[in-house]
């Protein structure tokens, strides 16, 4: 019933603001969570965020929420002062009893408290709460306390506390959200401050500056938002509040109230709103245009002369022409600092590329002089000397019958490449590399010799049909490939990453397929001949998955010859 009641009540014009700004704030939330699923499964963050919103919403529309709500607005029950309650609970029991005829669905265990306060003013909190000032009781007679109750009765029928409580919940997760972004980027702003102060190089440096700048404006674009964001919401919230202070009014007026509530009004005087910000964020409309609201409905009630109260009002609706402005310099400021934190990120992302390919052109380059030494090595050394780096001077066979070549995959341990003659990898290309922040992931470390580092895919899922493909210096004949497969980094970084399963491995023109076991074993595929190649391409084609992440990795790559 209260559902029903609820539904048919909130879903009208006056409401307009304040509903789409529920689905936006709701949106929000939901969003968010089903981005911190994204990685498992974004149906399920989908369901988890509406989940969340739900109980957050049924525990504040509970006994309990309500509870909470009164101690923070410090409301006291009636029976506290039984001296107040003997004089005011007559008032409020024939209030009660006619707001109940002119809505039966109304809650008939509303609970009255009262509140310390020297203001003129009164209050509905939740669904079952309604506390009135001691200001009010102290400085008006019976019928105006009658129809500021009236007035109350009025908000608990139209369910307006109710709306606003579902906007509130949105709002304190959204805030959490930006509070955590808030500490997430400060932390990577320091972070990165300290990288900044040890790099020596100049690349290095403006790299880390940029980086810098751009974690900074996004700390900044973030607390902008959030205070745009909270205007707008107030902006939103207001609008939508002083259509239901009318309504409220109009409900207060058929309960038989109009005249004392008009009344009361124009004991305040011209309270329109004095610029354009008080008018923009006031959440109760002026006390003429209430008056005039009331006077519409047929209240009979002359008070303030008619031309006044419309010069008053002509004044008002002209501040309203630019309350607009407000919210697009506030959206403008955002977009700018949005912008400043991506062009900047972007242009110390390039910064620390160029850093990461400076730092790896020597390795590439001492390889390739290194053999290079050699071959001239090998022109001078005598005979005796040459044969004992054959290897490295062997001839490629002119004819390999490729159809007859066996690959068979065994323990790196249980193979003697004592006399083995390691073939250096000049170059490497893959088909792509995921990004990750203070590490290299590029096909290179896959044949810098170091086990830390290791190519990681950075395709969606589990990268089946990625390759590696790596260089040789000119055409040689393969007779072992050591594969060290997936993260080496430590025991728990091998598996939390994806390993390879099965491979197709493709040596100059020679294919094969194997399928390695799962470890952090050092493997080793022997070929029953020298196949001769000038590059190795190895494709994934299943893999065993990691326990926290996607990316299959493989650390390192090793050739030798005969």
């Amino acid at each position: 019933m209260y559902i029903g009641d609820f539904l048919k009540k909130v879903f009208k014009k006056g409401n307009t603001t304040i509903l789409i700004y529920f689905f936006i704030n709701m949106l929000l939330v939901v969003g968010i969570i089903a981005l911190c699923f994204a990685e498992v499964n974004i149906f399920l963050g989908i369901g988890v965020g509406v989940g969340l919103y739900a109980v957050s919403v049924i525990i504040s529309l509970s006994s309990f929420g309500e509870w909470m709500r009164r101690r923070q607005l410090h409301c006291i029950p009636m029976s506290k002062n039984p001296g107040l309650e003997a004089a005011v609970m007559p008032l409020i029991d024939e209030v009660y009893s006619r707001a109940k005829e002119e809505t039966p669905e109304l809650a008939g265990d509303i609970k009255f408290y009262y509140l310390e306060d020297d203001s003129v003013n009164a209050f509905a909190a939740g669904r079952k709460t309604i506390c009135i000032h001691t200001g009010t009781l102290q400085r008006h007679d019976d019928e105006t306390i009658k129809a500021v109750l009236a007035h109350e009765f009025g908000h608990i029928a139209h369910h307006d506390t109710d709306l606003g409580l579902f906007v509130n919940v949105g709002n304190l997760i959204i805030n959490v959200f930006f509070i955590l972004c808030s500490i997430g980027v400060g932390m990577m702003h320091l972070i990165g401050s300290i990288f900044a102060i040890f790099t020596s190089d100049d690349d290095g440096g403006l790299a880390y500056f940029f980086v810098q700048l751009s974690s900074w404006l996004s700390q900044v674009a973030l607390s902008v938002a959030q205070l745009v964001w909270v205007r707008f919401g107030q902006i939103m919230l207001a609008k939508a509040s002083r259509n239901q202070e009318f309504e409220a009014d109009i409900f207060a007026a058929k309960l038989g109230y109009g005249v004392p509530l008009c009344e009361l009004f124009d004991t305040w005087g011209n309270d329109t709103p004095k610029d354009l910000f008080e008018g923009m964020f006031r959440d109760h409309p002026s006390s003429p245009e209430r008056i005039e609201n009331l006077q519409k409905f047929g209240v009979p009630f002359t008070g303030l002369s008619p031309e006044r109260r419309q010069v008053l009002l002509e004044e008002y609706k002209r501040s309203k022409k630019k309350q607009k402005r407000g919210c697009m310099v506030g959206c403008g400021i955002v977009v700018i600092l949005a912008l400043a934190a991506i062009i900047a990120g972007a242009i110390g992302g390039v910064l620390k590329s160029r850093e990461n390919r400076k730092h790896r052109v020597p390795e590439t380059v001492q390889t390739v002089s290194e053999q290079s030494e050699n071959v001239e090595t090998e022109e001078i050394l005598p005979e005796t000397v040459q044969n004992e780096i054959g290897a490295e001077t062997e001839k490629v066979p002119e004819s390999v019958d490729l159809a007859s070549v066996q690959a068979v995959v065994r323990e790196s341990s249980n193979v003697d490449l004592s006399a083995a003659v390691p073939m250096a990898f000049a170059d490497a290309y893959a088909s792509s590399v995921v990004a990750q922040e203070g590490y290299d992931n590029s096909s290179l470390v896959a044949i810098d010799g170091l086990l830390e580092t290791s190519w990681q895919e950075g395709v969606d899922g589990n990268g089946e049909g990625e390759y590696l493909e790596l260089y040789l210096n000119g055409e040689q004949p393969v007779k072992y490939l050591v594969l060290n497969l997936g993260n080496w980094r430590s025991n728990d970084w091998f598996y939390d990453n994806n390993r390879p399963r099965s491979l197709t491995i493709q040596i100059g023109d020679y294919i094969t397929t194997q399928e390695f076991p799962d470890g952090q074993i050092e493997q080793c595929v022997e070929f029953s001949q020298p196949v001769p190649a000038s590059t190795v391409r190895l494709t994934i084609n299943s893999v065993y998955e990691g326990r926290d992440w996607q990316d299959t990795c493989i650390a390192e790559v090793r050739a030798y010859g005969e």
